[in-house]
């Protein structure tokens, strides 16, 4: 009769399992113990270095405020930086007061010559102090300023006034020459930083000057943003 024994087999079989098994439980606890130093780190991070990080900010907050509040000139600062900023808005909506210039050009007929030209915003008139060689041009400067229209950006059909209430306050002779004073009120609309304005002078029939029109009779095209 033959016999087998199984006991080495199975002790080997046995062995090998235990192996397996230690190494197994061998990977499971090196992963547990990553778990859990990356918990320990996370709550070390939340709990004692970002709370740390954050009373460092509040006590440099809190710094920076006194040293805020004990600037007294820091208030300056600001306040003008703050109208600095409002400067270009300002500079858009503020008149076009060259514009004076070529207007007094295209009113102004042959003979009369200034003195002294005051444009007034806040009474919105113009004041004109000169001379001229006789009244009948002085008559023909006052007529010319009452007939002017202007038209805004390429609109030709709406002829607007720019001018009105046209009043010679002095007029007297000087030897050869025939010294005045006139005011009018003008249109805020001729200044306008932001259109096109183009004056005109039509041909006028005035029983007050001695030819029916000035000898000067231009336009004028300024464009948003001339300065």
């Amino acid at each position: 009769m033959i016999q087998v024994n199984l006991i080495p087999d199975l002790k080997a079989e046995f062995l090998s399992a235990q192996r397996t098994k230690r190494f197994v439980m061998g990977i499971a606890f090196l992963i547990s113990g990553a778990f859990i130093g990356l918990v320990v780190l996370m709550y070390l991070y939340v709990n004692v270095w970002q709370r740390e990080h954050t009373n460092n900010l509040n006590a440099d907050i809190q710094t920076l405020t006194a040293e805020y509040q004990g600037n007294t000139d820091l208030d300056k600062v600001v306040t003008v930086q703050k109208q600095l900023a409002t400067l270009p808005e300002l500079h858009l909506q503020k008149p076009l007061i060259s514009r004076l210039v070529t207007y007094l050009s295209i009113i102004t007929p042959k003979g009369p010559e200034y003195s002294s030209v005051e444009l007034n915003f806040e009474t919105m008139t113009i004041e004109l102090i000169g001379s001229a060689q006789s009244t009948p041009q002085v008559n023909k400067l006052a007529n010319t300023v009452k007939n002017a229209i202007y038209f805004v950006g390429n609109d030709k059909e709406n002829e607007l006034l720019p001018f009105s209430g046209v009043v010679l306050n002095t007029i007297a002779n000087d030897e050869d020459r025939v010294n005045f004073n006139m005011q009018f009120l003008f249109e805020p609309a001729i200044f306008n930083n932001h259109e096109k304005i183009e004056l005109r002078i039509p041909e006028i029939d005035s029983t007050n000057s001695e030819v029916n029109r000035p000898e000067v009779n231009a336009e004028v095209f300024n464009n948003s943003g001339d300065q």
